[in-house]
């Protein structure tokens, strides 16, 4: 009599190196971990100007090569986020240590969005 086969349960690791493997295949890696950069940035952001002014001013745009962008809507709100930049870094930094943000610049941005 044969034993039943075995089936092995899929770990979350097998599941992060499959996903991992396709993200290289499709040459996406850089694209994928940039946006997962930025959306985890815009709520330490949103959660740091909450209630202020800025909160509708200032977004985070973009990133990439280690320059973490902030858009905003005037420059008295550009002004108003230098002087948060280095908590922000520093949240960033130890939240999100992958990203391995060297620098945030903040400057005027009229479009809304990511780019």
């Amino acid at each position: 009599m044969q034993e039943p086969v075995k089936r092995r349960r899929s770990s979350l690791t097998q599941i992060s190196k499959m996903l991992e493997g396709t993200l290289k295949r499709h040459g996406i890696t850089k694209q994928v971990t940039a946006a997962i950069i930025v959306d985890r940035a815009k709520e330490i952001l949103a959660e740091m100007v909450a209630g202020s002014p800025l909160a509708q001013d200032v977004r985070v745009s973009s990133y990439a090569s280690g320059i973490l962008i902030l858009g905003c809507d005037n420059a008295a709100a550009t002004f108003d986020i230098d002087g948060m930049i280095p908590t922000l870094l520093s949240r960033i930094q130890s939240e999100i240590p992958e990203a391995d943000i060297t620098k945030i610049i903040a400057r005027v941005q009229k479009e809304k969005g990511n780019f």
